[in-house]
Formats: C-alpha cells, sequence, structure tokens
C-alpha cells in the first residue's frame, strides 16, 4: 500500500541526507580523517586501511563500527514499542 509522500517529506528527506553527507565530508576532511555520521564513511575508512595493511587504525575502526551497532541494538532493546508516537521523548527508554 504505496502512496505519494507529501511534497514536504521529499524535501525535508533530501536536506537531511544532505546535511549528514556535509558533516560526515567535514569530519573527514578536517579532523584527523574521521567518519563522524553512521556507518558509511566508517565503513569506508575500514577498508581502505585493510587494503593498506595498516591494523591497528582497521582495529580502530571495527571498533567503531561495532560500538555503534551495539548502542543501536541496546536502543532496540531498551525501546520496546515499535508504533512511533508523537510528542514521546525516544531519549528516554521507558
Amino acid at each position: 500500500m504505496l502512496t505519494r509522500l507529501p511534497p514536504w517529506v521529499e524535501v525535508g528527506a533530501f536536506l537531511l541526507a544532505f546535511l549528514a553527507g556535509s558533516v560526515n565530508a567535514v569530519g573527514l576532511l578536517g579532523f584527523s580523517h574521521q567518519s563522524v555520521s553512521h556507518l558509511t564513511g566508517t565503513s569506508s575508512l575500514l577498508g581502505l586501511a585493510l587494503a593498506d595493511l595498516a591494523i591497528s587504525d582497521a582495529i580502530h575502526l571495527l571498533l567503531t563500527l561495532f560500538s555503534f551497532l551495539a548502542g543501536a541494538a541496546l536502543s532496540g532493546l531498551l525501546i520496546t514499542s515499535t508504533a512511533l508516537k508523537l510528542g514521546r521523548h525516544y531519549g528516554f527508554p521507558c
């Protein structure tokens, strides 16, 4: 049951994607080449570290990926409701 999204949702989605990419690019280029958002930059750097056989960098990036995934899994366990509720404070697990 797919319907067309309202235009403001599409604009918001594009804006969020652009901002996330911008933040990651600034972090990657400006802060000792460390990605700062999600997994895409970190996994790219992990691939480069593995290709260069930089084992200590690869371990650091692998632990960064694992920490992100573990935090996401823990959040999923703590927030048990699957329904999105407007006005709910998702910063608290109850």
